[in-house]
């Protein structure tokens, strides 16, 4: 006869006992990626602030004056703050990190301009500083693994531009997203005090034609340049994928048009034609000798200010031409005409010549002209064909050049506002 036994629950608990016993590798395993990495992750961050605020503070401390190249050096035990490059270790021991003290070092590196620069596609025209930290830590559950401690590592960069020619840029052009953003396909642009293109695309600024002169000054762009033709003297003056810059006359009170408008003037000959300040209905100027704009503020409330000829006083000074938002399709268009404007002062937009506050395309085909202030059109389409012009400074959405010559000597005497936030520290990494 078969002998048949029945199955002892003793027997499962041995078997269950087993498998818990070979499991229990892999669950501490599992433990030590949860907690250990987790600990990993969060003393990296900490590693991460106190690599920024040391990178940072060298910078400020240093100022515009680099504190001296240097490869990678260890920070000493007691850093002295009489040392630039040594605050950064001062800042990283606020932060909780002390080179050779709980498994920590802490190491600054200096460099001039962009040589040697950690930083892929950053270009700082004075110098950058890169501050390492790191940590090695214990580990719990992970030694179960046969990982007995872990090294987090965190890497910070600061790099410090000085803004490229006189004092303040001639060229803003703002769009932050646009392609080809700032275009040449044609003219002769001068600058002695640089273009700035805020988009970040990297054909942000496009150029197939033309000749650009940057006269100790640069083209600086947040995006790229795409060049397929045209010439940039000096070649080495371009720099890319900079930092993004604001708007240099954000914030400003306009001013308010009449309740009514005056008719245009319509200036077509005549030897002596002066013009009043006040709001008017358009203001169109085709032939005439010293057309004189009397000092104060114009604005067209309806209409658009059309300078297509005639021969302007060069007494014309003091003189501010607005185009309200309400003035949807206002637009500045200058064709012809022999002309010289000089900025408003003494008033909230003091320096400025022309104020377009719409976003409708704005036009100089021809002309002679010089503009001896600000022209500011942050949410305009500006296109130049052609003419003769010297001018200051150039606030614009979008810029097209394709012919003409254009001038920009220097920034304007009204202006003090740098170049556009460019200029000075910056995180880089």
């Amino acid at each position: 006869m078969e002998n048949r036994r029945p199955l002892r629950a003793g027997g499962n608990q041995g078997q269950a006992t087993l498998f818990v016993t070979l499991s229990l590798p892999v669950l501490f395993g599992l433990l030590g990626l949860c907690v250990d990495l987790g600990w990993a992750y969060w003393r990296r961050e900490a590693c991460k602030i106190a690599a920024e605020s040391a990178a940072s503070a060298v910078t400020l401390a240093a100022g515009s004056t680099a504190p001296g190249v240097q490869g990678d050096t260890t920070c000493p035990s007691s850093p002295s703050s009489s040392t630039a490059w040594q605050v950064g270790c001062l800042f990283a021991q606020q932060n909780g990190f002390t080179n050779g003290s709980n498994g920590q070092t802490v190491s600054i590196q200096v460099g001039s301009g962009s040589t040697g620069i950690p930083v892929s596609g950053v270009s700082p025209n004075n110098y950058w500083v890169s501050a390492t930290v790191s940590e090695t830590i214990p580990t719990l559950f992970s030694r179960v693994l046969g990982r007995a401690g872990m090294t987090v590592t965190s890497r910070a960069t600061a790099a410090v531009w000085n803004a490229g020619g006189g004092g303040g840029g001639c060229v803003y052009v703002m769009d932050p997203s646009a392609h080809h953003s700032y275009i040449m396909t044609g003219g002769n642009v001068t600058t002695g005090c640089g273009i700035y293109v805020d988009s970040s695309q990297s054909d942000a600024t496009y150029m197939t034609g033309g000749n650009l002169t940057l006269n100790s000054s640069y083209l600086t762009i947040h995006g790229g340049l795409s060049k397929s033709g045209g010439n940039i003297s000096p070649s080495g003056n371009v720099r890319q994928n900079q930092p993004s810059f604001t708007n240099p006359f954000s914030g400003m009170t306009p001013p308010t048009p009449a309740a009514n408008c005056s008719s245009d003037p319509n200036i077509t000959g005549g030897n002596t034609n002066n013009i009043s300040p006040g709001t008017y209905c358009g203001i169109t100027v085709s032939g005439g000798n010293n057309v004189l704009f009397g000092s104060g503020v114009y604005i067209l409330k309806t209409g658009n200010l059309t300078i297509s000829g005639g021969n302007f006083s060069t007494t014309t000074t003091n003189v501010l031409f607005y185009i309200p938002s309400s003035n949807s399709s206002g637009k500045i268009n200058i064709t012809g005409g022999n002309m010289h404007w000089s900025g408003i002062s003494g008033n909230g937009a003091d320096g400025f010549v022309f104020w377009v506050d719409n976003s409708a395309a704005q036009n100089i085909t021809g002309g002679n002209y010089t503009i001896n202030g600000v022209t500011y059109m942050p949410n305009s389409a500006l296109t130049y064909t052609g003419g003769n012009g010297t001018q200051q400074t150039l606030v614009v959405d979008t810029l097209s050049i394709t012919g003409g010559n254009i001038t920009s000597s220097a920034p304007s005497s009204y202006f003090s506002g740098g170049s556009g936030g460019l200029s000075g520290p910056y995180m880089v990494e």
